[in-house]
């Protein structure tokens, strides 16, 4: 008999450089989160980095749209591209079949009744013209919460690690 401790080790290996998979995996602990590592380059060399705290922009983004679509913070200039990431993110993940945002918005509309709203499509992030009127605090929460039901329809585990 050893006096050496059994190493455990993992049944399998799961890589990918995709930050919405992680995401998922992360928050829906597919892997819990002792087990989760980035690979960083380091003076020429690259080694693993343990990612027991690790959030990603998704994350990050979907707490702040539920946040303010709870009423607990009030929605600031960073919101609807927050609102739109976080919609991008359930399309490129979860239907990577359709071609275009514009496609998974149809699809939201017609099969799950989910109104995206216009500050969804036209955050005003890559600039405008002076002419543009900003969001109304209204619509930005309004469009909080349908990002949120896309959420809840494609991925409702991550509504749970927020």
């Amino acid at each position: 008999m050893s006096l050496q401790p059994q190493l455990i080790r993992p049944r399998m290996i799961l890589l990918s450089h995709n930050n919405n998979f992680y995401n998922v995996v992360s928050t829906n602990n597919v892997v819990k989160g002792g087990g989760l590592f980035q690979l960083v380059a380091e003076d020429g060399k690259h080694r693993l980095s343990n990612q027991k705290a690790f959030a990603t922009p998704h994350m990050l983004q979907l707490r702040d749209v539920l946040e303010v679509s709870k009423g607990d913070k009030k929605p600031d200039h960073t919101t609807p591209n927050s609102i739109r990431s976080v919609v991008e993110g359930m399309w490129k993940f979860c239907r990577p079949d359709l071609q275009s945002f514009e496609d998974f918005v149809k699809i939201l509309i017609s099969d799950h009744s989910i109104e995206i709203q216009s500050v969804l499509l036209n955050d005003l992030c890559h600039g405008g013209r002076f002419s543009d009127l900003p969001h109304r605090e209204e619509e930005i929460i309004a469009a909080s919460v349908e990002a949120l039901k896309v959420v809840e329809t494609f991925a409702h585990g991550q509504l749970k690690s927020c």
